[in-house]
């Protein structure tokens, strides 16, 4: 091998690994740490979810004795590069917190309405219960319908009932039945929105990777992306 092959390889091999805002588009998520995953878009504009599993006790189902908000949110703003560093500024003032993303319904043959619920990312959501806050008495404001861990269920509704999904990692989600018509519900969610939550963030950019401290965020494919 001679010396121009030589220099042309180190010179190939030097530009495929230098960091330039187009090679550092994509999705990066980490199993150990704060960060759930966070998507750098061709724009410069991200989104990052934050999930704290240390605060979510996995036997009962619950938080332990803090905030959802603190627990599981959503943040987006800019990113810009600069050398080595990504530089990450959340929006202050991000009108769109709408916790529902999209809701399909169609009707069945069924005497029970079909609930599923899903993230942003087409992943199941679980919850832990359904009360319908139609039936009231002196005692209790509700009628616990089912009381368990599940991802999907059927309820027998009617006009004007309200049902209360107390969802695992999310708020309570309120949902009004509109009419007599019994249909399968698919409803995409999104967690909390919290504004202004990076303020000049940076993390060091590697090839592939993302590190903030002893944090490492790796790069990876999403399917049907």
């Amino acid at each position: 091998m001679n010396l121009k092959h030589i220099l042309f390889l180190l010179a190939l091999l030097f530009f495929s690994c230098k960091v330039t805002e187009k090679n550092i588009v994509g999705y990066y998520r980490s199993k150990d740490s704060s960060f759930n995953y966070i998507k750098l878009n061709p724009d410069q504009t991200f989104l990052y979810e934050h999930f704290d599993a240390a605060k979510f006790d996995a036997v009962k189902f619950e938080l332990r004795n803090v905030k959802i908000d603190s627990c599981h949110f959503i943040t987006k703003g800019n990113w810009k590069l600069i050398k080595n560093k990504l530089i990450l500024n959340s929006y202050d003032l991000y009108r769109d917190t709408t916790r529902i993303r999209k809701i399909l319904e169609s009707p069945n043959d069924s005497k029970k309405s079909h609930f599923l619920f899903k993230d942003v990312n087409e992943k199941v959501i679980y919850f832990s219960s359904v009360r319908n806050l139609k039936y009231y008495s002196s005692k209790e404001n509700y009628l616990t319908i089912y009381d368990a861990y599940f991802s999907n269920v059927d309820i027998e509704a009617n006009a004007g009932d309200i049902l209360i999904f107390n969802l695992v990692n999310y708020k309570p989600f309120h949902y009004v039945i509109k009419d007599n018509v019994s249909s399968n519900y698919t409803m995409t969610l999104a967690p909390y929105y919290k504004q202004g939550y990076f303020k000049d963030k940076k993390l060091v950019v590697k090839t592939n990777r993302l590190i903030d401290g002893d944090q490492k965020l790796k790069k990876i494919k999403l399917a049907n992306k």
